[in-house]
């Protein structure tokens, strides 16, 4: 089993409207596709979550999360 440090989990992290773009060259890392919770201990900040259907509509479907 591999481990990595906090600091690529903060590096590597997207969530939210910065998820890249399938395909692209920063599709790599950890992908939080509803959002994330904060984490004080990496330093990684709260980001919207995505939990209802009406709330998928929002962000996917309006507000463009992510572009194929």
């Amino acid at each position: 089993m591999q481990s990595y440090s906090p600091e690529f989990a903060t590096a590597e992290s997207a969530a939210g409207q910065d998820i890249p773009a399938p395909g692209s060259s920063r599709f790599h890392g950890i992908v939080h596709l509803h959002g994330r919770l904060s984490d004080p201990q990496l330093g990684l900040s709260q980001t919207e979550l995505v939990l209802t259907s009406a709330q998928y509509g929002e962000a996917y479907l309006r507000a463009g999360w992510t572009r194929l």
